[in-house]
């Protein structure tokens, strides 16, 4: 579904932070990337989400370089979510309102024909399926929601359309580690609910052993692990990351 072709990434005064990646993910894959602070993950995200162009190389999706898709086509295809809600969501804005924006960026027709009353009470029943209290305060700004409920309704609203792929850039190390779990507990419920192919960035080595079907690690702009995860090979497999930080 995606290959990542020998990507490399310079900064303008030549530095060196994507060293030649190259790796291929399947449709429905989880993959968990692990890496310490410069390893280059959040880059790498950056390059596949076209925040930045590569230096060398190039990502294709479905056999076709991402440059070649238009800009609201690879935004409905390519959903990111980071730790930082307020790129995705506007906290002065009720539930409501995010919910009526981003879902007319995904159907601009719906703009010359809304029926709001419809809209919230099938918003009500769909947020229901998340989490009760969103579904009870659609009159509510996001500030007054916990970082935990924040970042569920970014999934609810961002999801309810399927993307070709997700993701998600240490998105729960903003959250309190009870918070965190529980979030990282839901994201994992989403994914394989809805069969998504997921691309995720964590420091979290449990987080990367216990979810995703696929480990990576990245130091100094390389690749340096790359394992499918299985039960019986957890162990040795911890011991490897945290060789590669």
């Amino acid at each position: 579904m995606i290959d990542i072709k020998n990507i490399k990434f310079n900064l303008p005064n030549g530095l060196k932070i994507i060293k030649g990646i190259d790796f291929h993910v399947k449709s429905g894959d989880f993959i968990v990337l692990l890496g310490g602070n410069g390893s280059g993950k959040s880059t790498l995200i950056k390059l596949i989400n076209r925040h930045y162009l590569p230096t060398e190389g190039a990502v294709k999706i479905d056999g076709k370089n991402i440059n070649k898709y238009s800009r609201s086509e690879y935004e409905i295809s390519v959903i990111t979510l980071t730790q930082f809600v307020r790129d995705s969501l506007f906290f002065d804005l009720t539930i409501a309102e995010n919910a009526i924006m981003v879902e007319t960026a995904y159907n601009p027709m719906l703009r010359k024909n809304f029926k709001k009353k419809i809209f919230l009470a099938e918003l009500k029943i769909y947020l229901g399926n998340f989490n009760d209290k969103l579904a009870t305060a659609l009159n509510e700004p996001l500030y007054n929601l916990s970082g935990g409920e924040q970042q569920i309704l970014a999934f609810a609203l961002y999801l309810k359309h399927q993307p070709k792929l997700l993701l998600l850039d240490e998105h729960t190390s903003a959250l309190d580690p009870k918070t965190a779990a529980k979030v990282m507990d839901f994201t994992n419920k989403i994914i394989q609910e809805k069969k998504l192919t997921c691309i995720m960035t964590t420091h979290n080595l449990d987080f990367a052993l216990e979810y995703g079907n696929r480990v990576m690690a990245l130091n100094a702009g390389r690749v340096v692990y790359d394992s499918e995860v299985t039960p019986e090979g957890r162990g040795e497999r911890a011991f490897l990351l945290e060789k590669c930080y």
